[in-house]
């Protein structure tokens, strides 16, 4: 548990000192930098809360892609799959402006969440069944994904009035709700923490975690016990 633990914490303070070293050849102070950082991240209300919205879809990502290294497999997509996903819940986001508040928040969460598994599922296809390697296919992917995105808001999700590059806004009935107006504090953060939970759950305490740690460990062994790699990796 301690060495779990404390793992993080060592490679943040070698990631400290090798920028320290770095700025110190600039001739900069790296105190004064990493106060500077400081204060610009958390100096007052209002810089908290920016940074807890713009690490949330850090978070996310970053939940997808420990998901996958569990297994051995790289996942360097997660930023496509992220545009992917949004390109789905921006889409389906402006027509649920006559469904229950609820109701249109679920399905926009799962439009977002399936358009981001089908864009990692292509990847995890082309290894399940042409052993193609996930970092070189997650890789081209973003920039794929990057390119839909451009089409997307040029094209069929362009706001109405044709003269931005940008999609019309979803419906306030699919917003998650905002806390300590005028911040954007929203309710994506506590899901942000109610997954990294989730997955923690998944991982070290049901059959499917397991065997997906068995297949990062050995997949030759897990294979003589029972678990189907092809089908695994699609999912993962």
């Amino acid at each position: 548990m301690l060495s779990s633990i404390a793992k993080p914490f060592a490679a943040l303070a070698l990631a400290f000192a090798l920028i320290s070293i770095v700025l110190a050849a600039l001739g900069a102070n790296p105190f004064s930098v990493f106060a500077a950082l400081g204060e610009g991240a958390f100096g007052n209300w209002y810089a908290c809360v920016d940074t807890i919205v713009k690490s949330c879809p850090l978070i996310f990502t970053g939940l997808a892609v420990s998901i996958a290294f569990s297994g051995a497999l790289w996942n360097i997509g997660a930023d496509g799959q992220l545009t992917i996903g949004a390109i789905a819940a921006g889409a389906i986001g402006t027509h649920l402006g006559d469904f229950p508040h609820s109701i249109a928040v679920a399905i926009i969460l799962a439009a977002g969440t399936l358009g981001g598994a089908v864009w990692g599922g292509i990847a995890g296809w082309l290894r399940a069944r042409r052993d193609v390697n996930e970092v070189i296919s997650t890789i081209m992917l973003n920039f794929v994904a990057v390119q839909m995105l451009s089409w997307m808001v040029h094209g069929p999700l362009m706001e109405p009035s044709r003269a931005y590059p940008t999609s019309s806004p979803i419906a306030s009935a699919a917003q998650l709700e905002f806390y300590f107006a005028p911040s954007r504090l929203n309710l994506g953060m506590l899901l942000a923490v109610v997954l990294s939970v989730a997955c923690y759950m998944l991982l070290f305490n049901t059959s499917a975690g397991f065997e997906l740690r068995a297949m990062g460990r050995n997949r030759r062994a897990a294979t003589f016990f029972g678990v189907r790699i092809p089908a695994l990796t699609v999912w993962v």
